[in-house]
């Protein structure tokens, strides 16, 4: 979850459409949208074994990192792109694929 310059509060969602339809391809994007404590497509899981980030909507699919820095979400293959890692002390998530960091993301666990 980030805030605006206003301090609006935005989190990032899954989206619930497959990202080429009318094609079924498993493909979902993550957008940004105002913060909703009760949404689950705003809600993420972290499995600290795979180092995968799963969201709520649907737990065998899990966060992606693209090769142009674009998060989507995707089945879960165990690929180098879908790892992430918590900084607890910068209280961060972050990607083992790009190094960057993620901003938007409502867990359910506290950093």
């Amino acid at each position: 979850m980030t805030k605006d310059k206003k301090g609006v509060k935005y989190a990032l969602a899954v989206s619930k459409r497959d990202m080429y339809f009318p094609s079924n391809t498993s493909v979902y994007s993550l957008y940004a949208t105002k913060f909703n404590n009760t949404s689950k497509s705003q809600m993420f899981s972290y499995d600290s074994v795979k180092d995968t980030l799963s969201p709520h909507t649907n737990l065998k699919y899990v966060v992606t990192s693209g090769v142009k820095h674009n998060l989507y979400v995707f089945y879960d293959m165990g690929l180098m792109n879908q790892k992430f890692h918590i900084d607890k002390a910068a209280k961060s998530i972050y990607s083992e694929f790009t190094k960057r960091k993620i901003h938007g993301l409502k867990t359910p666990f506290k950093l």
